[in-house]
């Protein structure tokens, strides 16, 4: 798993609509071919989701994907050679990233 890909599975669980109550509104804009997800047109699945008390954010993030995320974080720091931040380098590697994202 990249860090791309751990950071996109941790925005996945950490944003609203990642939650179940939005996934299950885009299932239903799927199937019916709506252009948004409505979730104020599902008030039985609203309450259905709260009263249920499925809020985990005491959990912390999945172990899994954070020691994927910071394997051999220790060892490359103290490999590689610290520099200070250069602004057009790190404005480089921004489009980079954005045209690879």
């Amino acid at each position: 798993m990249s860090a791309r890909d751990v950071a996109a599975e941790l925005r996945r669980q950490v944003l609203s609509h990642g939650e179940p109550t939005w996934r299950e509104a885009n299932r239903r804009r799927a199937a019916t071919g709506e252009a948004t997800a409505r979730i104020s047109a599902a008030a039985a699945v609203m309450a259905r989701y709260f009263a249920a008390d499925t809020d985990d954010d005491d959990a912390g993030p999945d172990p899994v994907v954070l020691n994927a995320l910071l394997a051999g974080a220790g060892q490359r720091r103290q490999a590689a050679p610290g520099r200070p931040d250069d602004l057009d380098r790190l404005r480089r590697r921004l489009l980079d990233w954005q045209r690879t994202a």
